[in-house]
């Protein structure tokens, strides 16, 4: 919208389209739909120019990405085009009926209806020219916003994904009706009432933050203090004593396989997974299963069992060719408690 530093915004832009997707993919692809909206903003206020250097710069960026990353560019497009394939199916979790009994319902109904308010206002504010320009932009790119990250719960339909969900639709609302409140008021407010109000609204979030002055002077000593906490003080009697039963029958191991949820075992035991899946609960569609068996041949040893989840299905059922494979091809040679 500003019209100076436009070329520092232009570059920054740029460089968000790649760094949002290393980032993580699906906020990444948000954020590139919104660059892609901003572009179009530029050409239709006939800041050609502008939307020129933008592409360009977009197109620079991704490319030196390419030549840093090199052989990994593709194994990211790869994984990239995976992940939006697959991952909803993965995560197995199916998105509530509006208005209905589901769990969760209600608060996936609450975020889906602020979403629609926020649209039909910014619908209205496109066609009266009443509003201020700036605000009718910002309201108009919020609720683009809100819509787009709503994609968060529709990847993993469960209540803290929903709950995220509502962020930006509430600011956007709350942007909204904050302006028609300030607009009401401010003519009334002398300059000293003015500065009052903001002052007291100021003092009522500072007291809502929990902020102890004491953590920011000794944050440094309590950060090595954290970093330098042995493997033991991070695991239970159980683990510990796993750890110590399993290390020295992995010493001459380049690699393990885990067939496990427990991720956090690679570095306890100090070892490197044999597959790129390191944590296999991902691994869920047929293709990544025979990669995954594919790549497990590289270690005789596959550690299994671990703590039981309730937030997903058994491995067995959710990878279940790896299980199968396993079974037939591998004898259980020691036991541990699970």
């Amino acid at each position: 919208i500003s019209k100076e530093n436009k070329l520092i915004y232009i570059l920054s832009i740029s460089i968000l389209s790649p760094l949002s997707m290393f980032w993580g993919v699906d906020r990444g692809l948000i954020s590139n739909i919104l660059i892609f909206f901003i572009l179009i903003y530029l050409f239709l206020s006939k800041n050609k120019n502008d939307s020129i250097l933008l592409i360009f710069a977009i197109c620079f960026s991704w490319f030196v990405s390419y030549l840093l990353l090199g052989k990994e560019f593709e194994q990211f497009l790869n994984n990239t085009y995976l992940i939006f394939k697959e991952m909803s199916y993965i995560h197995g979790v199916i998105h509530p009926k509006i208005f209905s009994n589901d769990e969760n319902s209600a608060r996936a109904s609450k975020t889906i209806i602020l979403i629609l308010i926020n649209m039909l206002i910014s619908i209205n504010l496109f066609f009266k020219k009443k509003y201020p320009i700036n605000f009718s932009k910002i309201i108009i790119f919020l609720s683009i916003i809100s819509a787009g990250s709503y994609l968060y719960a529709l990847g993993r339909s469960d209540g803290p994904h929903i709950k995220n969900s509502f962020g930006f639709p509430l600011v956007t609302i709350l942007f909204f009706i904050s302006y028609f409140i300030l607009k009401k008021y401010s003519k009334s407010l002398t300059d000293y009432n003015s500065k009052i109000l903001i002052g007291l609204i100021s003092i009522f979030f500072i007291l809502n933050v929990e902020l102890n002055i004491k953590n920011v002077f000794n944050f440094n000593k309590r950060l090595k203090n954290y970093i330098y906490l042995t493997d033991d003080y991070f695991l239970n009697s159980k683990e510990k004593k796993f750890v110590n039963f399993i290390k020295p029958k992995l010493e001459n191991q380049k690699c393990i396989n885990l067939f496990s949820n427990d991720a956090i075992l690679y570095y306890a035991l100090r070892k490197n997974s044999c597959t790129k899946f390191y944590f296999i609960w991902s691994a869920s569609s047929k293709l990544n299963q025979q990669q995954l068996i594919k790549e497990m041949s590289n270690s005789d040893i596959i550690v299994s069992g671990g703590q039981k989840n309730d937030w997903d299905l058994p491995l067995q059922v959710k990878i279940e060719d790896v299980y199968n494979y396993i079974i037939n091809n591998y004898s259980l040679s020691e036991k541990f408690y699970d």
